[in-house]
């Protein structure tokens, strides 16, 4: 009984040994979470301006402008100046909100020959025209500088133009310069490029179209100029003339660069090879004196008579080196140049020369000194001489003209004096004291002789019987 009592005990005891054991657990299901994908980083819309083309109809004259060679650069750099703009805070139009359309200027709607392009901001400005700005030498500049910071850089921002006063629109000119024109058509205000500002124009100047332009240069004669490197009068190349009438009847000539080649007077637009048109050139100008000096010659062929006289086609320059020319003379012109030029007669330089006679005879006229006279010069103060009611601002300076008159004459015109110095010869010659004998004649007439005499001593200071001097060298077209 105790052997089945212990083997009971021993199962009790195993029982609750395995009651008190832990459970097995089944094995965990492995389970995967999806990865997501990753976010795309939000790119920038790159902003950027378009423009449109206008909703108008074109004429084919103004259609063959819009897409000509120029007009297609015209749009290249103000698409330049738009990526540049763009990109700065604020920019100067809005990309949203600023509606931008090409806006074609012609010179005359009607027989376009010139196309300025511009651009139309809607939106806010309400149809306001802008271009690109003008730089400090006074031209369209075509490419913006590189971006800088957020701010536009002075002087870079979109140049505005408007069509100004009532009837008035907005055009361009022959050079490709914003004009304003009135309701015929006429040019009344110019932009000033280098000042950026807008300019009336006189009325009695008149720039000649296209057209006449090449018709003018054909009609005119050649043109001839001192050439002080070589010393030699040479023929001026016809490339690049441009041409500007005053009042109807004078025309002025200027090269491609700006700088004056000469004028013609009696000039005719309906009669370009009339007989009665003379033109003359520019062979020299002063560089260095305080009264502006020119020298000019009529030009083409000319050859009148008068009893046996006839005017040489001539040129004359100043001259260097103390050039002289040869007597004989009288001992009252040496005496003369004793008297009121012997300082004069050392100035080696013939521009120098003529600036010495000038300044000399006008301080005798004012009753001042010299000094007096040099002094007012280059403050600019006015230096007037009265001549038979019209005066003489001889700072305005003289021009010494060459012509066919027989006899010498003068005039003055807005101040300037001009002294007509043809003179009759029995010979085929440029005589070597011609310059300055209608400014001579008038000092005789208007003041008497011993101011004209001051005058002619100091032009051509007489040395001796056989050499006197001279501001000028000369020499005959030949053609």
């Amino acid at each position: 009984m105790r052997t089945t009592l212990r083997i009971l005990s021993i199962i009790l005891i195993l029982s609750l040994l395995a009651a008190c054991a832990p459970a097995p657990t089944a094995a965990p299901i492995p389970t995967t979470t999806p990865t997501p994908p990753p976010t795309a980083t939000p790119q920038p819309t790159a902003v950027v301006y378009r423009v449109s083309e206008p909703a108008e109809a074109f004429t084919p004259a103004q259609e063959a402008l819009n897409t000509a060679e120029s007009t297609i650069q015209q749009k290249t750099a103000i698409e330049r100046w738009l990526n540049y703009w763009v990109h700065l805070v604020p920019p100067p139009f809005d990309p949203q909100s600023t509606q931008l359309t090409w806006k074609y200027l012609y010179d005359d709607p009607n027989n376009p020959t010139n196309v300025f392009l511009m651009l139309e901001a809607g939106g806010q400005y309400n149809g306001r025209l802008f271009t690109i700005p003008i730089g400090a030498d006074g031209k369209f500049v075509d490419f913006p500088p590189e971006v800088s910071g957020q701010d536009i850089q002075p002087g870079f921002g979109p140049l505005e133009l408007s069509a100004g006063g009532e009837g008035m629109w907005l055009s361009v000119n022959e050079n490709g310069i914003p004009v304003r024109r009135d309701g015929t058509g006429t040019i009344v205000q110019t932009l000033n490029m280098e000042t950026r500002q807008w300019e009336v124009v006189d009325s009695r100047w008149e720039t000649p179209d296209a057209s006449l332009v090449e018709q003018i240069n054909s009609a005119m004669p050649v043109m001839w100029t001192y050439n002080r490197e070589t010393k030699t009068f040479v023929e001026v190349p016809t490339n690049g003339f441009s041409f500007s009438i005053f009042e109807r009847t004078t025309l002025f000539i200027k090269d491609e660069n700006g700088n004056e080649i000469g004028y013609a007077r009696r000039f005719l637009k309906s009669v370009l090879d009339s007989e009665n048109t003379e033109y003359f050139s520019l062979t020299d100008k002063s560089t260095n004196s305080l009264i502006p000096i020119k020298l000019y010659a009529q030009m083409g062929d000319f050859n009148p008579s008068t009893d046996g006289f006839n005017t040489s086609q001539c040129m004359f320059a100043f001259s260097e080196n103390m050039a002289t020319f040869p007597g004989p003379f009288n001992q009252n012109l040496i005496d003369r140049t004793n008297k009121y030029a012997l300082d004069i007669a050392q100035i080696s330089d013939g521009e120098e020369m003529m600036q010495a006679a000038l300044i000399r005879t006008v301080a005798m006229i004012k009753g001042v000194s010299e000094d007096q006279i040099k002094l007012d010069l280059k403050n600019g103060t006015p230096v007037v001489v009265s001549i038979g009611g019209q005066d003489w601002e001889v700072n305005k300076g003289v021009d010494f003209i060459w012509n066919n008159s027989y006899l010498p004459s003068f005039e003055v015109i807005d101040g300037r004096f001009v002294s007509y110095d043809g003179v009759g010869s029995r010979t085929a010659s440029c005589p070597s004291f011609s310059v300055g004998r209608g400014l001579f004649g008038m000092f005789g007439k208007v003041f008497g002789r011993e101011i004209a005499y001051a005058y002619l001593a100091g032009m051509y200071p007489v040395l001796s019987l056989a050499t006197g001097r001279t501001p000028e060298v000369t020499a005959i077209r030949d053609k």
